[in-house]
């Protein structure tokens, strides 16, 4: 088509190497399908300029688009090099939220901007492992009571790294016995989803803007602890939990048939920073409180 200038996004992508670092700046052509392919493609150009990444190594990325509106979405993690192009990998990590916004039926929002930092790391600086398995000191504990939890994690190489970790029992949990998980970041926010819907029903574009900002706090550098309280039954309405609610209101509002309500169990969770990338893992075991 000749004549004006089409509508272009900004695109800034700082790729760190070692003790390199390269700036690419471009424009990208918004369309209304292909923006997303687009910008997967130049992401992956731009890190394989210098060569491909080391895979047995991995990339750190912070991406922020700026859309229209003045709505912002930040992107952060890292992730093995083996999975770079995966949905846990830079360029799905990208390419995913991008699709997400362009294809929301909730409003047109433009992606006016796009900046983001990369780091890629070679296989000597950074440690890749597996979760194995987790083992407890002891079964049976009181409310209260501190639980130490002993996690195993198998290196990418092979060498294996043991970690300890603890939590506290609530004052208030009731005797009977307990499921606690630990888990990847991937699986953690897949069983969030599944334990607590309302917070990943979206109804607006805004809803959609804060569950992507959301999940970014699932980092593959972290492992995830959970204990379930099946005992303690809470209700939503809408994308909001009513947590102090009594027992009895909760009962009736959750069997008045309204369908913005949602019941949900209490769980304790716990985030556990790691010196490494986890790229999977999910260990369980059962834990029994005792009358006091």
């Amino acid at each position: 088509m000749i004549g004006a200038f089409p509508p272009m996004i900004p695109v800034t992508i700082a790729v760190k190497r070692r003790q390199e670092s390269q700036a690419f700046r471009f424009q990208a052509a918004r369309h209304p399908m292909l923006t997303p392919m687009v910008l997967g493609a130049a992401a992956t150009d731009a890190l394989a300029v210098r060569g491909a990444p080391d895979v047995q190594g991995a990339t750190r990325w912070d991406v922020t688009l700026n859309y229209s509106g003045g709505r912002t979405l930040r992107l952060r993690d890292i992730s093995a090099n083996s999975n770079m192009f995966m949905g846990n990998g830079f360029v799905g990590a990208l390419v995913l939220p991008l699709q997400a916004l362009q294809e929301n039926p909730f409003a047109h929002v433009e992606l006016e901007s796009l900046e983001a930092s990369v780091e890629l790391l070679p296989a000597a600086q950074v440690q890749i492992a597996a979760l194995e398995q987790i083992s407890l000191p002891k079964l049976r504990y009181r409310a209260g009571e501190t639980v130490q939890v002993n996690l195993a994690f198998r290196l990418h190489r092979g060498s294996r790294i043991e970690r300890t970790v603890e939590f506290v029992l609530p004052e208030d949990i009731e005797p009977g016995q307990y499921p606690l998980t630990v888990t990847d970041a991937a699986t953690a926010l897949g069983a969030a989803a599944e334990m607590r819907p309302f917070e990943f029903h979206v109804q607006s574009i805004d809803d959609l803007f804060a569950l992507v900002n959301t999940a970014q706090a699932y980092g593959s550098d972290a492992v995830y602890l959970r204990l379930d309280r099946p005992e303690e039954t809470r209700v939503a309405v809408g994308r909001q939990a009513l947590g102090d609610l009594p027992g009895s209101r909760a009962l009736l509002l959750a069997e008045s048939g309204r369908s913005d309500v949602t019941t949900f169990t209490k769980a304790l969770h716990k985030k556990i920073d790691l010196p490494f990338v986890l790229t999977e893992g999910e260990a369980e075991a059962m834990i029994t409180v005792v009358e006091p």
